[in-house]
């Protein structure tokens, strides 16, 4: 598990921390790690697709990332032209204000029924 601290939201609210559980686990006697999960650097800002849990043996709620590396955006700085989204789905880099724009339009879709 790692928290997160949200930033922004599309559905839900940001300004607020997350506990974000990733696939894998660690003891002392082993290292488990899942191919597609992603890794996550102190600092650095991305752009995740998360669905809610709760977990069976303690009730407590936790988010998990649809898709593993799939719902995983990261966002390098590019010093000409501002924050840029880079991730399977995001066509090489791209603008971010225009990939969270993109989101929003297609969840506002999916809301009303329309085509996703």
């Amino acid at each position: 598990e790692v928290d997160l601290w949200a930033l922004s939201a599309v559905k839900g609210s940001g300004g607020r921390m997350l506990r974000v559980r990733i696939a894998g686990a660690r003891s002392d006697e082993r290292n488990v790690e899942v191919q597609g999960a992603p890794r996550f650097v102190e600092g650095e800002e991305v752009l995740l697709f998360l669905m809610r849990f709760t977990d069976r043996k303690d009730g407590r709620e936790y988010h998990g990332i649809r898709g593993l590396g799939q719902g995983t955006y990261r966002m390098p700085l590019q010093p000409s032209s501002g924050p840029a989204v880079s991730g399977l789905h995001a066509a090489g880099e791209r603008d971010l204000v225009e990939f969270e724009h993109r989101i929003a339009v297609l969840h506002e879709r999916q809301q009303k029924g329309g085509a996703k």
